[in-house]
């Protein structure tokens, strides 16, 4: 069995302001991150949208706030009044060839969400499976007897996603 490539590429923000903050008074807040010509999205096979946040948002306000990769909608993530790192699955089809767009919005009263450095990033996987299911052996090889210094084969079979 031969094992496909598979290639993750990390894309940091860039723009990104050195306070990354959505509140009352600075309600709208966008990065960017390039997905290079390089690494074709079309072979993407999965996306992690990768978020370090202080949440200074009460569970009562989370319908002030959201967050978009270019139009995809993300769900609700943090944690209120605290430190959180955030692991999104993004739909790969949200994302685009070349410049994508981050774009958090509070429309409430109070605190809202920080972002912590690096800031929102997304990491991309190229080509395979994402499930996380082993191949299977489905034929052990057979049992042999060799002297010193001979060599033996062995076949195997399996089936299952190949990693």
């Amino acid at each position: 069995m031969r094992a496909p490539v598979h290639m993750c590429a990390s894309s940091l923000s860039t723009n990104l302001p050195e306070r990354f903050i959505v509140r009352s008074t600075r309600g709208v807040q966008s990065v960017n991150f390039t997905i290079p010509t390089g690494n074709n999205v079309a072979n993407a096979s999965s996306a992690t949208l990768v978020i370090p946040n202080w949440n200074g948002d009460d569970v009562s306000e989370r319908p002030n706030f959201n967050t978009k990769v270019n139009t995809w909608i993300t769900p609700r993530y943090g944690v209120d009044h605290h430190f959180a790192t955030s692991f999104i699955t993004v739909p790969v089809s949200a994302l685009r060839q070349g410049t994508n767009t981050i774009t958090v919005t509070y429309r409430g009263p109070e605190h809202g969400i920080e972002f912590s450095w690096p800031g929102p990033h997304m990491i991309v996987r190229f080509g395979g499976s994402v499930s996380n299911q082993p191949p299977s052996i489905t034929q052990h090889p057979a049992d042999q007897t060799v002297t010193v210094g001979q060599s033996a084969t062995f076949t195997v079979d399996a089936s299952g996603p190949r990693h």
